[in-house]
């Protein structure tokens, strides 16, 4: 009888570690899917800082469809950035003229498209402090051949005194120079956080 006593006792020690095993099995397969989740999100909306292969792929995937001219890479085309805080844009420009081989003449400018109505006033941001924030490559000129892909980085960095507030800013690109006709126009929105 002892001895019947004494092997259920091994039984349930067996059955305990065994669950304790599945436990921490689980616990890490669940640790590690969601380290793997958020570097998946997290990774399409840090600052681009060098056009290398790896952004060059990214923007290319963007062109959804042959009749695409303009890619932003930004996750919804927007992005939040800390005051103080630089942070670089990727953007992609597509020659889609067709039945020519000529190079096209291209001009882009960002612009400023709106500010939430919550930070306008006389201690929210003006039009000229929000196009001060984008401090490299603002605008500028390139030459495409058709079906060709222009890409760039811009660099927006909100002062550490900037209010906390969204801004709409219109990437417009411009064919045959800055004073040619509007070739394509993408909307990306800046939240400033603290």
């Amino acid at each position: 009888m002892a001895r019947k006593h004494e092997m259920d006792n091994i039984g349930a020690i067996e059955l305990s570690i065994g669950t304790m095993v599945v436990i921490v099995l689980a616990m890490a397969m669940l640790i590690m899917g969601l380290v793997l989740v958020n570097k998946i999100f997290s990774g399409a909306t840090q600052s681009v800082d060098t056009i290398n292969d790896n952004v060059r792929a990214q923007i290319n995937g963007l062109f959804s469809n042959n009749n695409q001219k303009v890619a932003i890479l930004l996750p919804g085309n927007s992005v939040s950035i800390p005051k103080g805080q630089s942070f670089g844009i990727a953007f992609g420009v597509r020659d889609t003229t067709q039945g020519s081989t000529a190079q096209d003449n291209f001009h882009y400018d960002i612009e400023h498209a709106s500010i939430a109505s919550t930070c306008q006033g006389a201690n929210g941001i003006s039009e000229a402090n929000a196009l001060s924030y984008i401090y490299l490559a603002k605008s500028g000129d390139f030459s495409l051949s058709p079906g060709d892909t222009y890409n760039q980085i811009f660099k927006i960095q909100p002062p550490s005194n900037a209010p906390l507030c969204e801004i709409a800013y219109n990437l417009v690109v411009r064919k045959d120079g800055a004073a040619g006709p509007v070739y394509d126009t993408q909307q990306f929105f800046v939240k400033i956080t603290a």
